[in-house]
């Protein structure tokens, strides 16, 4: 049987070998003037924290060094590396970027959402911001939710007081506890499945125990 040959048009072009990459071969080095272009850019469109800019443009250069032999991607690393230091330490000082401020607008998002304070903590972690200052942006959250003059210097009545409002705000989102629509089953195994799953999900919301059954254990009418 004769050999099947592809179409004329769909032969490699001994041309193309020479031609530069389309993938993470063409990536363009990272230099001063386009690490402050990707970064101006980002944190134009969002607010950010200081290591969320940090991995965006660190994930520019992995793909920049890809298509690098091992030791000039090495020289050139070292190089890009301290210039993205540069460049975010100069958004800091221009106040472009300021972890603080960024934590207090998730926290405050979060908590008017109904989201807990474990996994606010948790989020914000997760974007870089020490756990004093994303403590700080929690507790002032707190209490644009709640009367400051009712609780106590240090805070935990504070964010007790504003986690009960979200977790209230979370149950009557998902229809859980005092907000459920439909009748809670008669059956004593039927009714602690329901409750387990309800807890579950509000512990994955970052609600404590007690938070949790104070909800889950709400009559109906109680106010």
């Amino acid at each position: 049987m004769a050999p099947r040959f592809p179409p004329r048009g769909d032969q490699p072009d001994p041309r193309d070998a020479t031609k530069p990459s389309q993938g993470p071969a063409a990536a363009k080095p990272l230099t001063a003037a386009r690490i402050r272009n990707i970064a101006e850019h980002y944190v134009g469109q969002r607010e950010s924290s200081a290591q969320m800019l940090r991995d965006v443009l660190e994930r520019r250069l992995l793909r920049r060094l890809r298509s690098l032999a091992p030791e000039v991607a090495a020289e050139e690393r070292a190089t890009a590396l301290a210039l993205i230091d540069a460049e975010i330490a100069r958004l800091q000082e221009a106040g472009i970027i300021q972890d603080a401020r960024y934590a207090e607008m998730k926290a405050r998002t979060a908590l008017s959402s109904g989201r807990g304070a474990r996994r606010i903590l948790q989020d914000l972690a997760r974007k870089g911001v020490e756990q004093d200052t994303a403590r700080g942006a929690l507790l002032e959250a707190a209490r644009e939710m709640v009367d400051p003059e009712e609780t106590d210097p240090e805070g935990s009545d504070l964010l007790r007081a504003a986690e009960a409002e979200a977790a209230d705000v979370f149950a009557r989102k998902r229809r859980f506890g005092p907000y459920r629509t439909r009748a809670v089953p008669e059956d004593w195994s039927e009714r602690s499945k329901l409750w387990r799953k309800e807890a579950a999900a509000m512990v994955r919301a970052g609600f404590g125990a007690d938070t949790i059954r104070r909800v889950l254990d709400r009559a109906p009418d109680e106010e």
